[in-house]
């Protein structure tokens, strides 16, 4: 499963977006495995993790 952020979890920012996607990660794994819905896991996964990854990283994105 690819990350939706480019900062290492050592970085503060890095560490929320780590939980973050570790938390819905672990949802989604739960719900495919549940409902036998693996083709579609990781398209959830990145709906859920891209926005937030995105809005938190623009201003540090923004100024490289």
């Amino acid at each position: 499963m690819a990350s939706a952020y480019v900062f290492p979890p050592a970085s503060g920012m890095g560490l929320n977006l780590a939980l973050h996607d570790g938390t819905v990660a672990a949802r989604i794994l739960v719900s495919a495995i549940t409902n036998d819905d693996q083709l579609s896991a990781l398209d959830q996964y990145e709906q859920a993790c891209r926005p937030l990854a995105e809005q938190l990283l623009a201003p540090d994105l923004a100024a490289t």
